[in-house]
Formats: C-alpha cells, structure tokens, sequence
C-alpha cells in the first residue's frame, strides 16, 4: 500500500497483529529483501517492511545534488511511525538502514522499544565518508585489518562498479560490486529475482554512495548515548570491515548484545535467513536474557516460546 509522508508517499507492506516491528533496508534493496522475516515473524508481531524515499518502487531516482541523505531517511521514518498511528517500534536495520536506525534511536528515542542493526554503516567512526589521504594513512596505521578490508572493497568493488553505473550498465555495476565485496560465493547464492531487485535499485545506490560527502554518519559520543536495548549482529563471513564495525557499535551501546551469524556474508537476512529470524525474534520478544552466542547455530520456530 501506498503512504503518504511529508513531501512523498513510500510503499508499505504490513502483516500481522502483535508489537510492531519496521525493517529498515539497505543498499541495492527495498521492501522486497524482508520478506523472508515477514514470513517468519507475522504470526507474533506485527511486521511493517518499506521501500525508502527513491527506492523501488518509489518516485525516481534523488537529484545528483542528493543531501543529507541519511537525515532525511531518518525523519522519513519518524512520519511512517506517525502516518501508521503508532507509539512507538522496534527497528530492524542492515547495512545503510542500520545507519538510519541507529540515527532514528539517537534522535527519536521516545519512538523506538528495541534496536537490532545488522552490520550499520559505521564508516565515519573510522574515516570521513570522503577521506583524503591522511585520513586513509590513519585508518591504516590505526585498523590495519579493517582499514586495508576498506580500501580492498572500494578498489575491486566500489569504484569500478561507479564506472559502469555512469554508463548506465546496472546490470554489469551490481555484479561488480557484490562480487568485490562480499565475493562471488555469496552474490551467487541470490536468486535471479533479488538479483533484479538490486538492479531495480542499482540508480538510488549509485548516487548514494556518489554523494559520499553529504551522507550523515555516527560519533562515538551519540552511541554512547543510546538507552535503547539493542541487538547488533554480524556474518562469519562477511568482510572484515563490516565486523569491525559492528563489534565497534556494540562496545559503545550500553545496553547492547552482539551475535554473529553464521553462514553469512553481510546480507545476513538473506543468506541465513532461518537463524536471523529466530534469533531476532527471541530479542523483540523479549525472551533472551543470557549472550546470544549459544543460541545463533539453532532455529526456534515458535518465537513466542520461553
């Protein structure tokens, strides 16, 4: 369905009745990549998954001079709570939609029951989103694992993919990245359809990360800032960068628990997706009182279970 927010309308899919819970995409996605939680979690909250401004199936493409974007996502978010009628919810997050539910919970924090952010782009915890050169020689002196994973991904996924984008070779663009980033082992496990759907938002994504400079991030100082009870999760296999930055989030929360989930490359959701369900339903539902770690390698069907 279609709702209308501030200056646009977003496509919304809900299912369920129980404790609301809004899933929050990430880059080359939309609405479309939760489905697999939609299905697992409906039977015990109410599951409320939605494509954001610019992506599929949205209006068009931002302008090049596209600004602020993580901020506008963020208020975006505060006018779906608001246009749905609802309290307050909990976020699920991956990748660049991490960033926005970390940035909703710091600044909208009456909002938001529980946190779980998958991965959240954490970039400017270790280097502006557009470093020069004495930024990148501090990353690499002070992360040297991370900051090398950084620079690895940008030069054989990031940037050439940029190229083809340019030219308009989604197709070619999307392939290049994954293949660059998370590898050709785990871009080959999605299917034909999600492999369109990044094509479907291969235009957004590109200005996205083209509009690097204009992207808000995080500081050490707003995390620790944040009361909410946070899950924050992370693939065995995903890029070394990605878990350093998950692992970073997770020190500076308070009240945060980290697991990591295995047999998965950043897209976590997607390449695991019966242990993300069970493991992100036993903390919305407040079932998990000891570390996750024991319980990621098993699936609990009935999430309303003690």
């Amino acid at each position: 369905m279609r709702v209308g927010i501030r200056d646009t309308t977003l496509e919304v899919e809900q299912r369920g009745t129980g404790a609301p819970v809004i899933f929050v995409h990430g880059e080359f996605s939309d609405l479309r990549a939760w489905r697999p939680q939609v299905d697992a979690l409906a039977p015990a909250f109410r599951t409320i998954a939605y494509s954001r401004r610019h992506y599929h199936p949205n209006p068009a493409p931002p302008p090049e001079s596209w600004d602020n974007v993580a901020d506008q996502h963020v208020d975006d978010l505060a006018a779906l709570i608001g246009a749905l009628g609802l309290p307050a919810a909990s976020l699920v997050g991956l990748s660049s939609g991490g960033l926005i539910a970390l940035r909703f919970a710091i600044q909208y924090p009456a909002l938001v029951r529980r946190l779980v952010v998958c991965e959240p782009d954490a970039t400017t915890l270790f280097t502006p989103y557009a470093p020069g050169p004495r930024d990148i020689v501090r990353l690499l002196v002070e992360h040297p694992l991370g900051g090398t994973s950084m620079l690895r991904g940008a030069a054989r996924g990031i940037w050439p993919a940029q190229k083809l984008f340019a030219r308009g070779d989604h197709a070619a663009g999307v392939e290049t990245f994954m293949t660059g980033t998370i590898g050709a082992r785990f871009f080959r496990r999605f299917s034909t359809e999600r492999v369109h759907q990044m094509v479907d938002n291969a235009p957004t994504t590109a200005i996205y990360f083209a509009r690097g400079a204009a992207r808000s991030g995080l500081a050490l100082a707003e995390l620790e800032q944040l009361d909410r009870p946070t899950l924050v999760l992370y693939g065995d296999h995903s890029p070394c960068m990605h878990r350093m930055y998950a692992k970073t989030v997770h020190a500076h929360i308070a009240a945060a628990r980290i697991a990591e989930i295995p047999d998965a490359a950043h897209f976590l959701n997607e390449h695991n997706p019966a242990v993300f369900a069970s493991v992100v339903g036993r903390f919305l539902a407040e079932r998990v009182e000891v570390p996750l770690a024991p319980i990621v390698a098993r699936v609990v069907p009935q999430y309303g279970a003690p």
